[in-house]
């Protein structure tokens, strides 16, 4: 019920009570006054309109070039290629560009497809990270062939996601997550530029003891 009703219903009380008394009687009862009620408005709290900030603002960091040695048809080029791969996944992932993540890959790359589908999920729902970033990168080796006849090299990379929050707009929630040190492989084919075909991440404790 809202205030409003609430004020009528409580002014009408005492008009009802006095309906059955005869003109006299009402004449010698007493007349009872009520102090006015004073409604105090109540401001709501103000919402802040829900707003996902700019890309500028979600990767406030240089965007990341493919390096000259990622186009060389060549084993280093492949690995230079996985590294570089990494932290343009980061971008895509933090400016929610799925465009970005897919023009690095095959059409046949799961991995890459489910992320895709993951960014047009953000998007869909206003979710958004910040603070996202992949860095401190290295390749400590590759290997010729991969899990498909498609994989021309295999490059193990080494890294580390930054701590970053991860807003939920239907949830209007945060989620803190911590600096993460991961394992990646990452599957690469050549055709006119290397394209990533397939990518595994791991955390670096679930394979090696520190």
């Amino acid at each position: 019920m809202s205030r409003g009703l609430k004020l009528a219903a409580s002014i009408a009380i005492p008009v009802l009570a006095l309906s059955g008394c005869s003109q006299a009687e009402a004449e010698a009862e007493p007349v009872i006054t009520y102090p006015s009620e004073t409604v105090q408005e109540t401001t709501e709290p103000t919402t802040e309109p829900w707003v996902v900030p700019s890309k500028e603002e979600l990767y406030p960091y240089p965007k990341p070039e493919l390096p000259v040695l990622a186009k060389e048809h060549s084993q280093n080029g492949a690995e230079a290629f996985a590294e570089y791969f990494l932290e343009a996944y980061a971008y895509a992932m933090a400016t929610r560009d799925a465009d970005a993540l897919m023009s690095l890959c095959t059409e046949r790359s799961e991995y890459c497809a489910y992320h895709a589908y993951i960014i047009d999920s953000a998007l869909a729902t206003d979710t958004y990270f910040s603070d996202y970033l992949i860095y401190d990168l290295d390749v400590p080796g590759s290997l010729e062939g991969g899990s498909n006849e498609y994989v021309e090299w295999g490059a193990q990379v080494v890294g580390y996601v930054s701590p970053h929050v991860i807003h939920i707009e239907k949830e209007s929630d945060r989620k803190d997550i911590e600096e993460f040190h991961f394992v990646a492989a990452v599957e690469v084919s050549w055709d006119d530029g290397w394209k990533v075909e397939e990518a595994e991440v791991i955390p670096y404790e679930d394979l090696y003891d520190e």
